[in-house]
């Protein structure tokens, strides 16, 4: 009896086991890139660093930055004055467009998504005075607000509290502090005002939520905000030192790592909390140039913390995969022309059939939604004054 017990048990698990492998076999983690000067998406498979050929030809303008939705089966995309594009994901040989939201007289470039993926925040360009929040699920715009003190809105991080809000004001070199109200998206300024570095172009909020960290452009730094709690932030320090121009953060799954992107390097930093990050003094050459887009994430860790994926925009239209043990880069992957943000589904998506991967998906915009004629008024810029989407060197 015992033995036979053994052999239906032993016979259970393999069965399990082959279950789990022929699952495995057909899935992967994806990662999404914009290409900016192609006006396509690439998407690279993860398990085998490599991309198929870009996709949705056409159907952008100026596009920047992409977010995932948690449960991996949406991307949406910032088209610089034309709207935020929703890409469909759930076959991964052929995303679709969803639909789209078109901001009159708004030029999107930064976007964040809360950590449950309801809400959507959005900043645009060098002179954009205002931070959008869009419901995801209804592709609506539901509030917006104005930056306080004449500031910037130029980047934008949601806390995994749901609730903390920082944006960053690259010309005036501040971070100011808002709560989202998780059942209408309103944002409310909480007052707080930090001073960072010179040109804090973009803002990353640690996975616990207790640290975020503003790459300074202009004076080659790192500025250290600690949160205390939703909508209490404090500045902690700077971190001078880091490579030329740096542009994006992003941290280890753990939190104890976060890489620092400047134009050809990345610095990598050790954090033990939010009052205890230092340089590690580790400097990878990724022997290329990427431009200085404002809050547009151009650097993503894979999920098991193993290596690292940046966009390269100004040099080979490609992206570099680095070893975060060896701390080398190990691929570069040819994608479309000047590739911009970069992001990767947080789990699992179904696996892209590279002998089914198409770029003929033009522009659609049957599915567009208008907002024009709602209450919501955006900063009003004409084409002629039309803001410019990264820092024009110099750094006014």
């Amino acid at each position: 009896m015992k033995r036979n017990l053994f052999v239906l048990i032993f016979a259970l698990l393999i069965t399990f086991a082959l279950g789990l492998n022929i699952a495995c076999a057909g899935e992967s983690t994806l990662g999404i890139v914009v290409n900016n000067g192609s006006n396509n998406i690439s998407i690279i498979d993860t398990s085998t660093d490599t991309a198929g050929a870009p996709q949705l030809d056409g159907l952008f303008n100026l596009a920047f930055d992409v977010v995932v939705t948690p449960d991996n089966k949406t991307a949406l995309i910032t088209n610089f004055g034309l709207g935020i594009f929703f890409i469909d994901l759930t076959n991964s040989a052929a995303p679709a467009l969803l639909g789209s939201l078109d901001i009159p007289e708004y030029y999107e470039e930064d976007i964040a998504l809360t950590p449950d993926g309801k809400y959507a925040l959005i900043s645009g360009g060098n002179t954009n005075t205002i931070v959008c929040v869009v419901d995801v699920n209804n592709r609506s715009l539901v509030s917006q607000v104005t930056m306080p003190d004449y500031g910037y809105a130029q980047a934008v991080a949601v806390a995994p509290d749901g609730k903390t809000v920082c944006v960053a004001d690259c010309d005036l070199s501040r971070v100011y502090v808002f709560t989202l109200d998780s059942s209408t998206g309103a944002l409310t300024y909480t007052g707080l005002v930090l001073q960072t570095g010179s040109g804090g172009i973009n803002v990353t909020i640690s996975p616990n939520g207790k640290t975020a960290l503003v790459p300074n452009w202009a004076s080659n730094s790192v500025t250290v905000l600690k949160i205390n709690s939703p909508g209490n932030v404090v500045k902690v320090g700077d971190i001078p030192g880091m490579p030329a121009h740096p542009q994006s953060v992003a941290f280890s799954p753990d939190g104890t790592r976060a890489y620092v992107l400047s134009e050809s390097e990345i610095a990598v930093l050790n954090v033990s909390g939010p009052d205890a990050v230092s340089d590690s003094g580790t400097r990878i050459n990724l022997d290329t140039q990427s431009s200085s887009y404002y809050g547009v994430d151009q650097i993503a860790v894979s999920l098991d913390g193993t290596k690292a994926y940046t966009t390269s925009s100004l040099v080979g239209n490609e992206i570099s995969v680095v070893d975060l043990n060896s701390y080398s880069v190990i691929k570069k992957i040819a994608v479309g022309n000047n590739p911009a943000g970069i992001a990767l589904s947080n789990g699992s998506v179904p696996k892209s059939d590279k002998n089914k991967i198409k770029s003929s998906n033009k522009r659609d915009l049957s599915n567009k939604t208008s907002i024009k004629n709602k209450p919501f008024q955006p900063n009003k810029l004409n084409e002629k004054n039309k803001p410019l989407p990264y820092i024009n060197m110099p750094l006014r």
